[in-house]
């Protein structure tokens, strides 16, 4: 779906991720979000705060979306107490949670703690399996999409992912990045340098 789209429904994502996106100026793609299951798109113009679609939209990865009319989808919650209270409490955990933590990451003035202040909102969204303080991430990220997202170069982000990787806070390969928890928060809470 284009910035400024009139959108026939609400769409659910069902299985997959939706990058939600901004464009620069320059042409370059702005990551705001990464969406998935349960996410409601474009969430602005389903609850009436925007006319048109205020982003763009892509799937990310295969994805399966639900297209509910939107008075319908509307017209459920009003009519479903329990429905709204998870609505809310989704939302809730969504943006008090995870992204404070990602607004945080951008705020940083140096690349090193952008970085690590994004890998640990990446875990919080998106952290699968929690082995022995070991976190997968289910998002299957590029050098590229970390940069963008962070507002860093791509050869900063590979510069600092690789200097994580050497203090064993991460290990990845190609799309897939494992995130040692314990560590991440030490070296987020004495500094990258310290």
């Amino acid at each position: 779906m284009e910035q400024g789209d009139q959108p026939k429904c609400a769409y659910v994502v069902k299985s997959g991720f939706v990058k939600t996106f901004d464009i620069s100026a320059s042409g370059e793609s702005l990551p705001l979000s990464f969406d998935y299951q349960y996410e409601i798109l474009p969430m602005a113009w389903v609850f009436s705060h925007a006319l048109t679609a205020p982003y763009f939209y892509e799937a990310f990865t295969d994805c399966e979306v639900w297209c509910i009319p939107r008075e319908d989808f509307i017209k459920y919650l009003q009519d479903n107490a329990a429905t709204q209270f998870l609505i809310f409490d989704f939302f809730v955990k969504r943006y008090l949670l995870t992204m404070q933590m990602k607004m945080l990451s951008l705020e940083q003035a140096k690349a090193a703690d952008k970085i690590l202040y994004m890998l640990k909102f990446l875990t919080m969204r998106f952290g699968g399996d929690k082995t022995e303080g070991l976190v997968e991430i289910d998002l299957p990220l590029t050098q590229l999409d970390i940069a963008s997202s962070t507002g860093l170069t791509r050869e900063t982000a590979s510069i600092e992912l690789k200097r994580l990787e050497k203090l064993g806070v991460i290990s990845y390969q190609k799309q897939e990045y494992t995130v040692d928890l314990t560590k991440l928060d030490a070296v987020l809470e004495s500094g990258l340098d310290a």
